[in-house]
């Protein structure tokens, strides 16, 4: 679900500004995917010596990325200031990331409770830390977090720019390298994000489309669970990243009984700690 966390992040108007102007994503995608996953996983899974000197990078690499909007979006003018280690943007950069994480486990195992919301939320509080976010600049608990999240989507802070579309578009097409994402992801990807943000970004989602018809809201049939939704979209989704030659039935019966999260930790941050100790 990385692309969908990162198409989120883009919409912030200041992001997509920074990746447009100082990322050299493009240029070496491979090293770029290398960078940033050693730095998160020394985070999440290194000694507190390994975060703490991975974080202190990563802040003096956000600190020489700076500059102006080239263009006025959503509420921001032309020419206003923007700069990596805002607690802003770093705010949504962390939450992107935690609320993502938590729809990709509900998507294909049984769907957290709050209790363990609430103690996920409260675990990535040490990682946003790490960001150099200060405690008192995030919400309280889950409940405050998913408000933040919901007002969010839905405030022009979220406006997808051009800059946003076209680093979007690459990423999509797999331009520049010979990674391209399967129909499938682009379809969970769109899946994924608000309607609002769906349609800034031009993805295709509908009737007609491998995703089917438009769903209620963002993520409400993830969240809802997975197998039992009558959202047809979310089905086909299902469809289509299970494992082949599996039925339904079987699906279900495996989710129940069998699936356990692999010894070594997938891409993601600390969602893959949680999904471990549930099966244990």
């Amino acid at each position: 679900m990385a692309l969908g966390a990162l198409l989120l992040q883009l919409a912030h108007p200041w992001v997509a500004a920074a990746i447009a102007e100082h990322s050299r994503t493009f240029d070496d995608p491979i090293g770029r995917f290398h960078r940033t996953f050693g730095v998160v996983f020394s985070m999440v899974f290194g000694s507190l010596d390994q975060a703490v000197a991975a974080a202190w990078r990563l802040h003096r690499r956000h600190a020489a990325i700076r500059g102006h909007l080239p263009m006025a979006v959503g509420p921001f003018a032309a020419g206003s200031r923007y700069q990596a280690n805002e607690i802003e943007a770093l705010r949504w950069v962390h939450a992107t990331l935690t609320e993502t994480a938590v729809l990709a486990h509900d998507l294909v195992l049984e769907p957290l409770g709050h209790a363990e919301r609430e103690r996920y939320y409260g675990e990535s509080k040490l990682f946003a830390a790490l960001f150099g976010i200060p405690r008192g600049c995030l919400p309280a608990d889950w409940k405050a977090f998913a408000t933040y999240n919901e007002t969010m989507w839905k405030s022009d802070t979220l406006t997808v720019s051009p800059a946003a579309c076209e680093i979007a578009q690459r990423l999509l097409s797999g331009a520049g390298t010979w990674l391209c994402p399967p129909q499938w992801y682009r379809a969970l990807t769109a899946h994924l994000l608000p309607p609002r943000l769906r349609q800034g970004f031009g993805l295709r989602y509908g009737s007609g489309t491998l995703c089917g018809p438009l769903s209620g809201g963002y993520g409400a049939a993830v969240r809802k669970g997975t197998t039992g939704s009558s959202d047809p979209g979310t089905e086909s989704i299902l469809d289509w990243t299970a494992t082949p030659g599996m039925t339904r039935r079987s699906r279900q019966a495996s989710r129940r009984t069998d699936i356990r999260p692999p010894e070594t930790a997938p891409l993601g941050t600390g969602i893959p700690v949680i999904c471990w100790r549930r099966h244990r």
